[in-house]
Parts: structure tokens; sequence; C-alpha cells
């Protein structure tokens, strides 16, 4: 049985301290929506150059246009099946192979790996998800399938709470090498190596297939998630002088390694990884503005939702816009935060969907700091004082917690919209909209505002969930050891 963490993770203050959001916070807002409504779009106040001469490119891929890696060289790359679905997520099923994430058992949370996405040619709607054990139990230990995606959260949605065996409590000592043996009879062993791996895995990076002897990758994962060519990610404070605050984003044109040398397994303050784009920020604007060709079209789309869904706290600019900051900069691996996700992907995983087609708008900042007041990776790691460990496979960044056998290979991931329901990325956003306004009117027939998603959501918002996981807190360490883990 997974290693269930029935103590909610604590907030924690802002960056550099790990930001521990469990769900947006519930500040009022009272301004107003002006009464003009139209479809807003998107604007970079640089203009943005060879748009139009890109060759075409199968539907829902994402090329950037200025990238060191030629389009045919992405485009017959082993992943690129894998990379344009990840580029893509359908409505609120944005979880990635091989990522780390939280999940749902019961009334309780543990921490595991995915190890499947859901597929139409497999008939599955849920991930199938290994948890994280140790390396007492690890190898006979079986994965969870059909987990909706409601019932996982980013890793960087939370932060991990403090481990309960002070013996397993040694930063200094690798995952393999602690006393599992001696503290095989302590109740508490699994949730603490599973926190403890977990923390690991956030202070790791794996390169992902190899382009040109340039030494271009096709992605990375960074800590607990997977990044892209083409992706869009989230940048720490120091990363560069135009980051100035959570609402910068860099949509990622190349990543390189220009320090291939380095020594699988060992620690090292940097990373020697480096990616390349575009910086971009979200700012109000009077007037509405064109859409930048050059931003992905799930951040697009994204921000189309939060205009019609949200109500503006500045009602004489109530636009928003995406400014390019800062064009074909490099960023160093260590400095990304982690993946961007869609607001309204995570907005409705956190509360559900009936509080996104309310008729009275969601606060802004509500909205933003669903995903803006996330943690940031390596953080959990202390990665920043311990170094990041280069693995050559993803698999080695969780060994000793998962199967042996268990390996996280390309495979081909299809869209689950041919299963009956439809999703954000499968429709227009102006679809999307019309779609709201009738279900405000009173049209209950339609599809909500992202599309279905064929799975039953969670009766209770996030902050009844949480509420029931801190009463189920001051029972937790009283349970027998039978009770969570069966028979250790």
């Amino acid at each position: 049985m997974p290693a269930e963490l029935s103590i909610p993770p604590k907030p924690a203050s802002p960056a550099p301290i790990r930001e521990a959001m469990i769900g947006p916070n519930n500040n009022g807002v009272t301004s107003k929506r002006p009464s003009a409504d139209p479809i807003r779009r998107v604007a970079a106040t640089v203009a943005q150059p060879h748009a139009s001469s890109q060759p075409s490119k199968p539907p829902g891929s994402f090329i950037p246009a200025q990238t060191a890696v030629s389009e045919n060289v992405l485009l017959s790359s082993n992943t690129h099946r894998e990379r344009d679905n990840d580029l893509s997520p359908l409505g609120i099923n944005i979880y990635r192979l091989g990522e780390q994430v939280w999940f749902q058992t019961g009334p309780h949370w543990a921490l595991g790996v995915v190890l499947d996405t859901p597929s139409a040619s497999k008939g599955t709607q849920g991930y199938r998800i290994h948890p994280l054990n140790s390396p007492l139990i690890c190898q006979t230990t079986r994965s969870q399938s059909e987990v909706p995606a409601q019932q996982l959260r980013p890793w960087v949605a939370w932060s991990t709470p403090p481990l309960t065996n002070g013996n397993l409590d040694n930063t200094g000592t690798d995952y393999a090498n602690l006393p599992w043996h001696q503290e095989r009879r302590s109740q508490s062993i699994e949730v603490d190596a599973s926190i403890i791996k977990s923390r690991d895995v956030d202070a790791s990076y794996t390169l992902i297939e190899k382009l040109t002897e340039q030494n271009y990758y096709a992605g990375v994962y960074l800590g607990a998630e997977k990044l892209w060519v083409g992706d869009t990610v989230r940048l720490k404070s120091g990363a560069h002088p135009a980051v100035q605050s959570t609402h910068e984003i860099l949509v990622v044109s190349s990543i390189q390694d220009l320090a291939p040398g380095s020594r699988l397994g060992a620690r090292s303050r940097d990373t020697g990884v480096f990616l390349s784009g575009d910086i971009y920020r979200l700012v109000s604007h009077k007037q509405q503005m064109p859409t930048p060709h050059m931003l992905p079209n799930v951040v697009a789309q994204d921000l189309e939702v939060r205009m019609k869904v949200t109500l503006s706290p500045n009602p004489a600019a109530p636009y928003w816009t995406y400014t390019l900051l800062a064009h074909g900069i490099s960023i160093k691996l260590e400095d990304v935060k982690g993946r961007w996700y869609p607001s309204v992907s995570l907005y409705r995983i956190f509360n559900g969907d009936a509080k996104i087609k309310s008729s009275n708008g969601i606060n802004q900042q509500e909205w933003d700091e669903t995903g803006s007041k996330m943690n940031e990776m390596g953080s959990g790691g202390n990665a920043a004082t311990q170094g990041w460990r280069r693995h050559d496979q993803r698999h080695d960044a969780f060994t000793m917690s998962i199967p042996a056998t268990i390996r996280f290979s390309p495979q081909e991931q299809h869209s689950i919209s041919n299963i009956g329901s439809e999703h954000i990325g499968s429709r227009s956003i102006e679809t999307e909209l019309q779609t709201l306004d009738l279900q405000r009117h009173g049209q209950n027939n339609v599809v909500d505002l992202t599309g279905g998603d064929g799975l039953e959501f969670l009766d209770n918002d996030e902050d009844d969930l949480m509420r029931k996981m801190r009463e189920d807190a001051a029972s937790f360490l009283h349970e027998d050891a039978d009770d969570f883990y069966g028979g250790l």
C-alpha cells in the first residue's frame, strides 16, 4: 500500500523560501467587470519575426520559430508524439509520464510517479501511479490504476511535512545507505521513505533524447517535472534582470547541455544545462490587443478563459497582455521554478467545475495565485546548498523506491478526446467562451467551460478537503502500522 500522508503540507513564506500553496487565496475583490465584454486576446509589445514563414506542421505541434534545432529534427525525434501530447494538455489532464506527483488514497495523500496517462487506445480515462516506498518493500509494491486527475496534485503544489523518524533524517547520507533494516519496525518508515525519496528526486535532473552533436536535447526532467522544447516555464527570482514578479514566463526554444562530462549520480551546484527562449510578462492594458503568434496556443487560450471568468482589479485597464521582455536569452536550468500550468486546469482541479461557472466572476488574484504561488523546484531537496544530482535515465532518480523493472521510455500517448468527451485544446477558445455564456443563461445541457473529461469530480472543494485532512492528522500517528502499510 502507498505511504499515506494525512498531515497536510504547511504553507511557507514567499520565495526564496519555498511557497506552499494548497489552494487559491480567498481575498475579496470589490471591483466590477466593465460593461463591455469583448473576446480579449494576449499581445506582445515587440514584433515577432518569421511566424508566417514557418513550414506546415502536424496539428497540435508547437515548434518555436527561432530554435537551434531544425524543425525536421524535432518532428522526426523519437519523443515527438509524446512531446506534442504533453504540450497540448486536455482539460485537467496536465500530468506527464515520469513526473512525481501527490495522489489521493482514501482521505490521505501519498507521493508517487506517473507510469501511464489517459489513453483512448488503451481505454483508460485515469492515470496509473506507482507509490514511492522504502527499499524494504519497493520491489513488491503495485501501482494504482485509473486515478482521476482530481485526485492528483503537482509536486510543487505542496511542501512535504517533517520526517517522523529522526534516525532517517540525515541529509548527508544517500537514500540507499540510510538504516532501513534497523528501522524496519518503525510505524512511520514508509511515510518517511516517500518523503526522503521525493526530496531526492526534487534535486535531480535527467536530459531527454539528444538531438544534435552540439548536445541539444528534446527535453529534460527537472526535479519532479518534465520540460520540453516548446514548453512554457516559470522562472526563479534572479534568473534574469527581467524577472521581477510572479508574472514572467519563459517560452523554451532550445535545451542544451554545456557540461556533458558531468559525473552521473554526483551532486553539483551547477547543472551546466541551459534553456534558451523568450521571456514574457503578463500585464494589464487599457485596450484590446492581438494575440502574439509566438506564444504557445495553450498560454493564449488560458488567458482567454482568464479574461472571461475573472474580475479585473483595475477597471481602467481590464485587458491583459503578454509583453515580450527579453528575446533569445539563455537561462540556467537550476533557475527554472518549474512548469507553467494552465490556470484554468489548476482551478478546476482545486475548486471543482461549479465555482468556475459562477455568474459572479472569480477573484483575479485568487485565479492567478493558484499557479503563481506554487513552490520552486529544488527547494524541497535543498539543491541550492547540496547541489543537483544528474541521472542518465529517469528511472535512476527513483532507484530503491519503485520496482527495478519500471522504465519511463517514450510511449505513444493518444488524446482521450475520442472517448466521448471534449477538452480545452480540442476546441477553439471562442467555442469555450460561447459555452460559458450559454451556461450563465441557464442552459445546463451544454458542456462546461473547458470541456468534460469523462471523470467524476470530487464533491468537496479544496477547503473542505483540507479540513478533513487536518482532522485526520490528529489521529494519524496513533494508527496501527498494519492499517496503513500492510505487513512490513
